[in-house]
């Protein structure tokens, strides 16, 4: 989990140092990433300049895939987990 706050504090301070930069605060722009990771799109605050949009579906990309590498990660540990208890209990 704390590694996909640092990839949206990333994302953040990219979308921050934008020229024509629309997301002024470090707040617009950690919220914006951090919606647009998750692939919300809740369209509240949105990128106006059309070269800087590719960013954004970028970014929801790379959301879209660490969120399911973190879940085959998270089912591979459970799974041996569960293989190490089946044994232990078994003798």
């Amino acid at each position: 989990m704390l590694l996909h706050l640092i990839e949206v504090g990333l994302w953040a301070l990219t979308y921050l140092l934008l020229p024509e930069n629309q997301l002024d605060t470090l707040e617009k722009a950690m919220y914006f990433s951090l919606i647009t990771f998750a692939t919300l799109g809740y369209g509240d605050i949105t990128l106006t300049e059309t070269k800087w949009r590719l960013l954004s579906g970028i970014e929801a990309l790379d959301g879209i895939l660490l969120v399911g590498w973190s879940t085959a990660l998270l089912f591979m540990i459970v799974q041996r987990s569960w293989k190490g208890i089946e044994l232990h209990h078994r003798g």
